[in-house]
Order: structure tokens, then sequence, then C-alpha cells
């Protein structure tokens, strides 16, 4: 991945469908970074929403990243993002496999961020890396849309931070989790086993056949999650096919 152009957008659909668009005409390392989303959407086709001026809504075209690295993506941007925070002073963010950024506020947990990696497969191949994060908004603002699992950086971490300082922070540290996918993928998912609040717990996974529990208990080297059911088997979690929540609600 190599640091390429910026391309500001008052207003677009989804920057990941804007990068789908145009990316083959476009540099490895492009960002498209908007003020507003009028069709933003997350993973499983869940939608995503933002109020103008009040969210980090960007998405890194990223071409160079090949192979088995690409199954790390969601992984490297999730650290790149707790990188970015934590170099900005706003601390006590986690992890949530495997794509939330979250963070504790009044015994809750409260999702700050999330990411959504997609590929394109073909003459020119290329992933889109978006990554959305809930920067200014009173917790009332989320309250009111009936979510009261998210939260905004502001609201839970204290921190009033500039979009432009967090879209540059984090567009370096993506730029070196990703080389890390790369050259040292072990030590990517180490990383992530400690940021990563899912791990040693008790989940509710749910998937297309029903709903289950199950211990989550550690990565596998593709960054999926390896559970113990309660009859002691040992299965594989992929991040495309489910979703994991806690046992009482979202944690």
């Amino acid at each position: 991945m190599s640091t390429g152009q910026v391309i500001h957008l008052e207003s677009v659909d989804s920057t990941n469908e804007y990068l789908k668009r145009q990316g083959a005409l476009l540099p490895d390392g492009t960002v498209v970074v908007a003020d507003h989303q009028t069709a933003g959407k997350g993973r499983l086709g869940r939608s995503w929403q933002d109020a103008p001026g009040q969210s980090l809504l960007a998405s890194w075209l990223l071409k160079s990243l090949q192979g088995d690295a690409l199954l790390l993506l969601p992984l490297a941007a999730g650290m790149a993002v707790l990188d970015a925070l934590d170099s900005l002073g706003a601390q006590g963010a986690a992890l949530k496999w495997p794509n939330d950024i979250v963070a504790q506020r009044d015994d809750r947990c409260r999702k700050l961020a999330g990411i959504l990696c997609e590929h394109r497969v073909g003459q020119q191949s290329f992933s889109v890396c978006g990554i959305g994060v809930n920067l200014l908004q009173p917790q009332e603002v989320f309250d009111g849309r009936g979510l009261p699992d998210a939260g905004s950086v502001l609201g839970v971490l204290g921190a009033p931070l500039k979009r432009e300082e967090l879209l540059r922070a984090i567009g370096q540290s993506l730029q070196k989790r990703c080389a890390q996918a790369v050259a040292e993928p072990q030590a990517l998912l180490q990383d992530v086993s400690v940021r990563c609040i899912t791990l040693g717990r008790t989940v509710k996974i749910k998937a297309e056949a029903g709903e289950y529990t199950a211990f989550a208990a550690r990565l596998d080297r593709d960054g999926q999650l390896i559970c113990q059911t309660e009859e002691g088997e040992e299965i594989k979690v992929r991040a495309g096919e489910v979703s994991v929540r806690g046992l009482d609600g979202y944690l």
C-alpha cells in the first residue's frame, strides 16, 4: 500500500461504492473521504447511519495487498484505528471481532467505529477498506435513533478529535499494519489478540441455520475465530457468514 491522493466529497452514496466504481482508474493508496453518505453500509448488509460533519467516513484503495494478507485486512484496519486513536489521546478503545471498534461507558460497551473490507476480482483486482468513525455526536443522538449500543469518540472517550488528523493518523497506521500482515502475520494476530475483547468470553453466534453459544478461544492464522461449543467441539467461525454477540447484548 502506498500513500495516494485524497478525494474529498461533500456527499456520496458510499465511499466504498465510489472506489469500487472508480478503483481501476485510481492509483494504489487513494483515499476517499465524505462529509455525508446517503447509503452507507456495514458488514452483512447492515446500514451505517451518519450525521453530516460529525463522523469520519473514509475508504482506502489497496492494489498491492495480495494473497493471504487479504484475509487479515479487516483486523489490520481495526488495529490501525486503535493505533490512531491511541496516538491522538483517545485511549481506552478495543476491538470486537471481527471489525468493530468499541469502548466502555456507564457499564455498557458502545460501538465507536466500523470497518467494511470488500474486494474486486478481475482484470484489475483491488481491495477497498472502508472505515466509519463516530466522532462528535452526543449520546442522545444514538438513543433517539434506537441505537443504544452506539457511541462517539467524544461522548465515550471524551476526546474531541478532528476528522483531518484522525484520517491522517489512520492512513499512516494502516500502511504499517498492512505491511505487517504481509511480513509478520503472526505478530499482527498477537497484537489483535491483546486488544480483542471477544476472546475469552462465551458468545452468541447467529448464523443462517440458527443461533448457538460457544467460547471464543483464539484466532486462527487467517484471522477467523476459533470457538468451543458447549459439547466441547472446536469450530471455526468465519466473519463473512455470522454475527457474534454477547450473551446479554451487543458485547
